[in-house]
């Protein structure tokens, strides 16, 4: 558990010191070729304020749910401690794919 924990800090963390990194070297955060790989064809495109509010909203409630989940899960067995996260992560993970797209 510790390792799995470390390691969702530690990947946010490095990634954050290579593009310090970069932008402090002069060099662009993102090469065009990795804009061209996470934005594809198109190019990047504006966000706006309206969608980074509804995102802002939508991590928020995420991570509210996440911890009733984990106050109401300690009363019950593993299994449920095992499979109910699973499922708020995919049930997340789709609902921000179907909104962004």
């Amino acid at each position: 558990m510790g390792i799995l924990m470390a390691s969702l800090w530690l990947f946010p963390l490095a990634v954050i010191m290579v593009g310090a990194g970069r932008v402090l070297a002069g060099i662009p955060l993102l090469s065009r070729e990795e804009a061209r790989y996470f934005f594809g064809a198109q190019g990047r495109k504006r966000s706006a304020v309206w969608k980074t509010i509804q995102f802002t909203a939508l991590a928020a409630l995420f991570f509210v749910a996440g911890l009733i989940e984990g106050l109401v899960l300690l009363n019950f067995s593993s299994l449920w401690m095992v499979i109910v996260p699973l499922l708020t992560g995919l049930c997340a993970t789709l609902a921000v794919l179907v909104w962004l797209r």
